[in-house]
């Protein structure tokens, strides 16, 4: 899954939802989770730990540093970039530091 802007809005909207429940409910919650929200589930998993006190955004920069270069390897074998874009935008995606995508995050979810 495309860690795009809309789900990086679903992320947050299932993050909040996720820290309303308590603990026993929360890991039922997550079971039921469907469609896109499923696939979402490990990470959601990983985030809440014990509760909102556990939530790194540094965790969070990650993981979306993760899906977006999962992402652009999944648009040169589609060939919607050619192999120069996709190596330079890893690049510049690998080598940002967290802090920046932590910036980027809060101005999309915020």
């Amino acid at each position: 899954m495309a860690m795009d802007a809309a789900t990086l809005r679903r992320l947050s909207s299932l993050l909040d939802h996720a820290f309303e429940l308590e603990p026993a409910a929360r890991e039922a919650w997550l079971d039921d989770l469907a469609g896109d929200d499923a696939a979402l589930a490990p990470l959601l998993r990983d985030l809440v730990g014990n509760g909102p006190s556990r939530v790194s955004s540094d965790r969070l920069a990650a993981a979306v540093r993760s899906g977006v270069l999962h992402t652009i390897d999944e648009e040169r074998e589609r060939g919607t970039i050619d192999g120069t874009v996709a190596l330079v935008l890893r690049g510049l995606v690998a080598a940002a530091p967290l802090e920046w995508i932590r910036q980027i995050l809060d101005g999309l979810t915020g």
